[in-house]
């Protein structure tokens, strides 16, 4: 028996029948969207309706599960600690957002982002449209970080720094 973990691409490993593959990645779809904070909230309930079911019918997350070799509850336990995790790392952002007005004006505008990096710290990064205005005011006559000796300022490589 091949045992499977919730998290990463184990669905596509190569010794994994197609069809179980196939049953694997739904239900790691269905963890997907619960985590992900642009699911609507009508289908984060029909998810977690997915998982609180207690049937056993063709389909069904306790079905799937015993289909694909996980147990139920572990399946659920990870569920419930990686959404607890979701939570505290938008707490934290949230805090350090409100900390710092600068960084909390561009990422109003849409230029800058907060993100949790693998070392689990939280770095400010510059959005693709921060990048493309940059561009642009730099093309146009190099009005973009241009000090009074006419000498362009670079702003760095935009990756940001942690908080």
């Amino acid at each position: 028996m091949k045992t499977l973990t919730i998290e990463g691409d184990n669905c596509f490993n190569a010794d994994i029948v197609p069809y179980k593959r196939l049953w694997f990645a739904v239900l790691q779809q269905a963890i997907s969207d619960v985590l992900n904070e642009t699911t609507t909230e009508t289908a984060k309930a029909y998810v977690v309706d997915f998982f609180l079911d207690k049937t056993n019918g063709v389909g069904t997350f306790n079905w799937i599960c015993d289909f694909v070799d996980l147990n139920p509850e572990y399946v659920l336990k990870n569920v419930r600690r990686l959404y607890m995790k979701n939570i505290e790392n938008k707490k934290r952002i949230e805090k350090t957002i409100i900390k710092n007005k600068k960084k909390r004006d561009m990422i109003e505008q849409g230029l800058g982002k907060l993100i949790i990096d693998e070392n689990d710290k939280i770095k400010f990064v510059f959005t693709e449209k921060y990048k493309r205005l940059q561009n642009k005011l730099e093309k146009e006559d190099g009005l973009f970080g241009s000090n009074s000796e006419g000498k362009t300022c670079h702003q760095g490589s935009g990756d940001g720094g942690e908080e």
